[in-house]
């Protein structure tokens, strides 16, 4: 909805209006998902690096290798050619996924893949997140994700419009900022059991982005409620567990990664062979379009490849030894 808005595809009300100015931030979504994928990592491969080894640090790296690459790279093959992606440089920069990293100084082939190379970024770096998260208490736990917010906000100052909305330049810097929030929160918060409050919060949390946003408040404000709610929605134990386990919910979650990658391509596609997409109709017939094609590429694009990099790399014991499973320690007091 983000993108149709900013290409004039599909803006019911108007400039200026309500729903525009929620569109106008849709981007921050890319945040969410930061401090998600931060909370979600520490939580399945924290404990792993306790007593790490390079078959730790291998196992790590080749499983999210095999869950990101593939299909960048499948949808990166779309735009060989494109005014955007015609530089040897920017293939190059795309393909070793450092397309964020400020080598590049301007926006390349599959423009939402930016967020790709800062969470790859994210990935290499996570190791030494670690360690010091393996030692840090609940306190010092959070001191790491203020200072992860007070990154955001030195990005929003340096963009000179205090907005967040950066990417080929700074991307690297965004992606590392949400990502130490939600892995800190994910550790401060690891002895915490479920409860209906957190479900209560969230729900709070949730209202108030979405009121926030309309009335236009600043990136940083709205992007320093993303933690506190994949916290609380971690930790829900009600209705709002219930409803983001929901079977389709799950579902959409799966293909998510899919229709990151495939709408903007989709989208501009769709307009060259129809016009503007405005009508109800021709919204819904669009939308319907890139989920199917989400599907598919998630079943027979992610979860092939996946299983294919991975088990090629299994075959390699010395390098691949799978280090301990279990679940993150809870921080000292």
């Amino acid at each position: 909805m983000n993108y149709w808005f900013y290409t004039g595809g599909w803006n019911p009300d108007g400039p200026g209006t309500v729903l525009a100015t929620v569109f106008r931030s849709g981007y921050l979504g890319v945040d969410l998902f930061f401090a998600l994928s931060g909370y979600v990592i520490a939580g399945a491969y924290l404990e792993a690096f306790r007593r790490p080894s390079r078959g730790t640090y291998a196992h790590f790296m080749i499983r999210r290798f095999a869950r990101i690459w593939p299909l960048h790279v499948a949808t990166l093959l779309l735009y060989i050619g494109a005014p955007a992606c015609r530089a040897p440089g920017d293939l190059a920069g795309n393909l070793l996924m450092v397309q964020a990293w400020g080598f590049i100084g301007h926006v390349t082939c599959n423009e939402p893949s930016w967020s790709i190379s800062g969470e790859w970024f994210a990935y290499l770096a996570f190791p030494c997140l670690a360690w010091l998260l393996l030692r840090s208490g609940r306190w010092a736990a959070l001191a790491m994700a203020a200072l992860g917010l007070g990154g955001l906000g030195m990005l929003a100052w340096l963009s000179g419009s205090n907005s967040l909305d950066t990417t080929f330049s700074l991307g690297l810097v965004r992606a590392a900022c949400g990502f130490t929030i939600g892995a800190a929160l994910c550790r401060g918060f690891a002895d915490v059991k479920p409860h209906l409050a957190f479900d209560g919060c969230g729900i709070l949390i949730i209202v108030a982005v979405g009121g926030l946003a309309m009335a236009g408040a600043s990136d940083l404000i709205v992007a320093g409620l993303f933690g506190p709610l994949v916290l609380c929605i971690a930790l829900a134990a009600g209705p709002l567990r219930a409803i983001l386990g929901a079977a389709p919910v799950v579902w959409l979650g799966e293909i998510s990664y899919s229709l990151y990658l495939w709408h903007h391509f989709l989208i501009d596609h769709l307009k060259g062979l129809g016009g503007a997409i405005t009508t109800p109709g021709a919204v819904g017939l669009a939308l319907c379009s890139i989920i199917g094609v989400a599907a598919l590429s998630r079943r027979w694009i992610e979860q092939p490849a996946r299983t294919g990099i991975i088990a090629l790399f299994s075959g390699l014991p010395q390098l691949f030894a799978r280090p301990p499973a279990g679940p993150a320690p809870a921080p000292r007091r």
